[in-house]
C-alpha cells in the first residue's frame, strides 16, 4: 500500500493541454514528479497542479477508484488517507468496516462522473503502478474525496514514507472532528480501521 509542477496559467486551454499530456501516459511519469530539494512536508497548494478532468470508471473501495484517461483505465490510490479493506486480505477476510466505508465512497461519485486529479505529493505512482493523487469532486477546485472520507469517519489520515500534500493539516482536523463526533468507523467499529488480522 503506498501512497509537483505549477498550476496551468492558460485557463481552460491550459488545463486541457495538461490533461492531454499528463493523463495519456500517467504511469510513465513517476520519476519526473519530484521537486528539486526541500522537504515534501512543506508542499503548498499552489505547488501542486490540477492535472485535469478524468472520468470515473468505478469505485473500488474507500481509498481507491478506477478512472478512464488517455483511452485506458487507470487505478487511483487516493493519497494521504487509508480506509478499511473491503475485499479479502492476506488474513482471508475483509475488515469489519470495509463494506460500509466503500458504500459511503460510492455516494461521493458515480461511474461516468467527472473528477479532477491533483498531484501534490512527492510521488505520482506507488510500487503497484497506481496513481497517487488528490481527487477533487464536482469541480477542479472543489472539495476532495479525501476530506469527505476522513470527516465522515470512513478513512483515516495516512502518510507513507513522508509523501505528504498541502491537504495534510486539513485532513488532521477532519479526523479530529470524526473522532470527537464518533462518525463512521469510530461508531461502527470502535475506531479500528483494520481488524482482519485478528
Amino acid at each position: 500500500m503506498g501512497r509537483t509542477g505549477r498550476r496551468s496559467r492558460g485557463g481552460a486551454v491550459g488545463v486541457l493541454l495538461l490533461a492531454a499530456t499528463a493523463l495519456a501516459g500517467l504511469t510513465g511519469v513517476a520519476g519526473q514528479a519530484g521537486r528539486a530539494g526541500g522537504d515534501a512536508s512543506t508542499t503548498s497548494r499552489s505547488a501542486g497542479p490540477a492535472s485535469g478532468p478524468v472520468v470515473v470508471d468505478h469505485v473500488v473501495d474507500g481509498d481507491t477508484l478506477n478512472v478512464r484517461a488517455g483511452g485506458r483505465v487507470e487505478r487511483v490510490r487516493t493519497v494521504q488517507i487509508d480506509a478499511p479493506e473491503s475485499s479479502s486480505t492476506r488474513f482471508g477476510r475483509p475488515d469489519a468496516c470495509g463494506r460500509p466505508s466503500t458504500l459511503y465512497a460510492e455516494t461521493l461519485t458515480r461511474p461516468g462522473a467527472t473528477v479532477w486529479l491533483e498531484f501534490s505529493g512527492r510521488d505520482r505512482t506507488d510500487r503497484y503502478g497506481r496513481l497517487l493523487a488528490l481527487v477533487h469532486l464536482d469541480r477542479r477546485d472543489g472539495p476532495t474525496w479525501q476530506e469527505r472520507m476522513v470527516r465522515a469517519g470512513w478513512a483515516e489520515v495516512f502518510v507513507y514514507r513522508g509523501n505528504t500534500t498541502w491537504l495534510l493539516s486539513r485532513l488532521k482536523s477532519d479526523q479530529a472532528y470524526a473522532k470527537a463526533h464518533r462518525r463512521g468507523v469510530y461508531a461502527r467499529c470502535g475506531g479500528r480501521f483494520h481488524d482482519s488480522g485478528g
